[in-house]
């Protein structure tokens, strides 16, 4: 598997390599002492650093996968730079063929997420599982798997976590073939069996702890371990209140709202001239929603209802019981009748939302954060309101990539809580970079 990666990820450097000579060129006025053969050395920095990533690493999930990708390639980057200033041939590369590398790279994990995908869909590859936990959780554990682990799997048994013991008494015949154990328990609960568990690893090779319905504060939770064998440390933090962070999504949000404007300016005003021909009225809407320390703030989107869309609103949850209490529990319509048909459009692929960029540079929004709401939905969050407001909302959260508009409300505010209390700059880049893939699973939006 992980030599199937590696020789993925050589073909794909050298392939953006051709990618981003062939955009830099054009810009370049010495054409001629700047052949492509020059920088062939590029990608081997690169595929050295992404090689020893995949080949250091015990872990098997496509999020840890990600984010030392990504890693991987500031690093890369880095490496090269310092390299031509040693050498004293800064000069003599283009800076433009370099950052252009630079950034293509970061698609890199996009690549690697579809290879994946195929791998598993056709399980060239697949690890040996053995299931335990009560009954009723095998399912949601094999859930899990099917989300997280990188390669296919085949389930050789499930056992019931009171029969752990007997895996240790009596040792099955495929324990030699099971690659991974998981293990579902609700809470901490995995306590109790903690001696049992470490007792196992005289036998299986690799056991993975998956938790239930554990606080939501356990996210980011480090253990720190001591000399002394029998203890360690459960270090627990809110890092979104640390103020240190809240300038670095800051900043992340910023560079990244005016490289994202700079690119898309040209689509922006194409829809906002087609959304201004078609429905012959504004194009860009503004709504209020609850920001930052309770602070109210106009959100603004691409227009895709009708004029009379509050009017249409009032009569049909006057009229039809069954809509007013959709309308009640989500504050959204499944099948909407306001809007218009290049407004399905816009919702469907998440277009309308390019005009938040703009709320992003303004300090109203962060792109990853919670569910903007507006005033009526402050009693739905309780207690977790607090934790709303302590943060700006985002134009992508972990309610866009689990689900979109098919998830439950009360889902939505366990996902926007657990994020707060679980924030890191990682976290925000899986959640983006799995907004691409959201976007395009056009059946979950409305």
């Amino acid at each position: 598997m992980r030599i199937a990666l590696i020789i993925f990820i050589l073909i794909s450097l050298y392939i953006n390599l051709a990618i981003s000579y062939l955009f830099a060129i054009p810009f370049i006025e010495d054409k001629f002492n700047h052949s492509i053969s020059k920088y062939l050395w590029f990608p081997l920095v690169y595929y050295l650093s992404f090689s020893a990533i995949i080949l250091k690493s015990n872990r098997i999930d496509k999020n840890h996968l990600i984010i030392e990708m990504f890693k991987g390639n500031v690093i890369s980057f880095l490496l090269t730079t310092l390299v031509l200033f040693f050498t004293k041939d800064l000069e003599k590369y283009s800076r433009l063929i370099q950052l252009s590398f630079f950034i293509f790279n970061f698609f890199l994990a996009i690549y690697l997420e579809i290879f994946l995908y195929i791998l598993k869909k056709y399980e060239v590859f697949k690890v040996k599982l053995l299931i335990v936990g009560e009954r009723k959780d095998f399912e949601a554990i094999e859930d899990w798997a099917r989300k997280n682990l990188l390669v296919g799997f085949e389930i050789l048994d499930k056992i019931t976590i009171k029969d752990l013991n007997s895996l240790k008494t009596n040792k099955p015949d495929y324990a030699t073939k099971v690659d991974y154990i998981l293990v579902g328990i609700k809470g901490i609960e995995f306590i109790r069996y903690v001696e049992t568990l470490d007792s196992l690893q005289d036998i299986f090779k690799r056991i993975i702890y998956i938790p239930f319905d554990i606080p939501y504060f356990f996210g980011s939770a480090r253990i720190a371990y001591t000399l002394s064998y029998k203890s360690f440390a459960i270090f627990i933090e809110n890092r979104l209140l640390e103020d240190n962070n809240i300038r670095i999504k800051r900043v992340f949000d910023v560079l990244l709202a005016i490289i994202l404007l700079i690119i898309l300016i040209i689509p922006f005003i194409v829809l906002y001239l087609c959304i201004l021909i078609v429905d012959r009225q504004n194009p860009i809407f503004k709504h209020e929603r609850i920001g930052r320390n309770g602070k109210p703030f106009h959100i603004l989107k691409f227009r895709t209802m009708r004029k009379d869309a509050d009017i249409l609103l009032k009569k049909l949850l006057d009229e039809d019981p069954l809509i007013k209490k959709e309308w009640e529990e989500n504050h959204k319509l499944k099948n909407d009748p306001r809007i218009t048909k290049l407004g399905k459009f816009l919702r469907k692929t998440s277009l309308d939302e390019l005009p938040q960029l703009i709320n992003v540079l303004k300090g109203d929004m962060s792109f990853v954060g919670p569910r903007p709401i507006v005033k009526k939905e402050i009693e739905k969050y309780g207690e977790y309101f607090e934790l709303y407001k302590a943060v700006r909302p985002g134009i992508t959260g972990l309610w866009q990539v689990s689900g979109r508009s098919n998830l439950a409300y009360e889902e939505r505010v366990k996902l926007d809580t657990w994020y707060v209390k679980n924030w890191s700059i990682e976290l925000d880049i899986i959640i983006l970079f799995k907004t691409l893939f959201a976007i395009f699973r056009t059946n979950e939006a409305y």
